[in-house]
């Protein structure tokens, strides 16, 4: 994902990169009383869907790249849906949302193989405007339902990432909407 958006801020002229965000708390096996997963010192958080769990540094990293290694990642326990959640450093604090929209929508074009659209559009969600796109994609060796939401965060970059196998589309598609309408961004 971090290819996709570097590629639409770079033409968007908002790839200058500030300073990297502070890391999260160390991920831990089982999620704090109240079931949110909370990061950036907290200021970051949004409610942990039942039967998912932290993926540790080793899983996180056989799924992702070192170059797009999310900062918290959690996963049901067959790793067939996960939610990863970044602060990037890239800034698209600078251009109208609408830019942000077609800039990454057009990036998502180039670069995810067979993406399907189903809804690419700007959402507000608590007080901040989202940039939202729900597609799905071949991937080798599963055909993947994706759920993205980035807004601007300070003069960085704020992504989640719902993604699930296809097959599991109609049952996890109501837990992700549950989780995004429960996210709370304080900066």
């Amino acid at each position: 994902m971090k290819k996709f958006i570097a590629k639409a801020t770079e033409k968007l002229g908002l790839h200058k990169k500030q300073a990297e965000p502070n890391a999260p708390e160390a991920p831990q096996n089982e999620f704090p009383d109240d079931g949110r997963i909370r990061f950036n010192d907290g200021l970051i958080s949004f409610n942990a869907p039942e039967g998912f769990f932290f993926l540790s540094p080793e899983g996180i990293a056989q799924k992702y790249s070192a170059a797009d290694r999310p900062e918290v990642v959690i996963s049901n326990e067959n790793s067939t849906a996960t939610i990863a959640c970044s602060i990037r450093a890239e800034n698209i604090s600078n251009a109208p949302m609408t830019e942000v929209r077609h800039g990454l929508s057009r990036a998502f074009e180039q670069s995810v193989p067979q993406i399907r659209w189903y809804r690419n559009t700007l959402l507000k969600i608590d007080n901040r405007e989202w940039f939202y796109a729900e597609f799905s994609s071949n991937q080798p060796g599963a055909y993947i339902y994706n759920m993205v939401l980035i807004a601007p965060y300070g003069h960085r970059m704020l992504a989640f990432n719902f993604n699930c196998i296809m097959a599991d589309k109609e049952k996890i598609k109501p837990i992700y909407y549950d989780c995004i309408m429960s996210m709370k961004v304080e900066e």
